[in-house]
């Protein structure tokens, strides 16, 4: 599949990853390995990801859909969902926990830059999305402990290999929701 890429990474775009990351850091804790972010690229696909061009460094490109030309509230929902996937460092599909904490963390960068009414426009929206499930979770999470997540990435510091066991540690969800956590999105 061919697609058009768009480089977008300057002084500017620089400066709001950074403040991103800062920002990712006080909510979930730091990298679990040093990332390199090379490059943020608008594209015509469908989805925003990251993407890991080699497997065996740790370089970043991060993939945005055409929806942010013109559009700073998009453009930082877009890029800090992304830049929340590059905390756990998985190069792996993600689960649920990871999609939900992502979706929660791109809403609060919305609440913080944009303010409560299009914070309140992009989580109904977002409740409308096979999003909708791991967010309401995460949020329940961390709404019962706001470190929950710092201290479970103490342990598991890339969410991968979880299970629901392993979530009784920091959750009051149930074990049925546990469990959905722990399964790829």
């Amino acid at each position: 599949m061919s697609y058009s890429v768009f480089n977008i990474i300057n002084a500017k775009s620089n400066i709001q990853i950074n403040n991103i990351l800062l920002a990712a850091f006080e909510y979930f804790g730091e990298f679990t390995s040093i990332l390199e972010f090379k490059e943020v690229h608008i594209t015509d696909r469908d989805t925003p990801m990251i993407f890991y061009p080699y497997r065996d460094k740790n370089e970043v490109i991060i993939h945005l859909t055409q929806n942010v030309i013109g559009s700073p509230q998009e453009y930082i929902y877009q890029l800090s969902h992304e830049i929340a996937h590059t905390l756990f460092a998985n190069k792996e599909p993600a689960n649920n926990l990871e999609e939900g904490l992502c979706t929660y963390f791109s809403l609060e960068c919305i609440k913080k830059g944009f303010g409560i009414n299009i914070y309140n426009n992009y989580r109904c929206y977002t409740l409308l999305t096979h999003y909708a499930k791991p967010l309401i979770l995460v949020e329940k999470m961390i709404n019962w402990n706001n470190e929950c997540i710092k201290i479970f990435r103490a342990k598991y510091p890339t969410l991968k290999n979880i299970t629901a066991n392993s979530l009784k540690e920091i959750s009051i969800l149930s074990l049925e929701e546990m469990t959905y956590l722990c399964e790829k999105f």
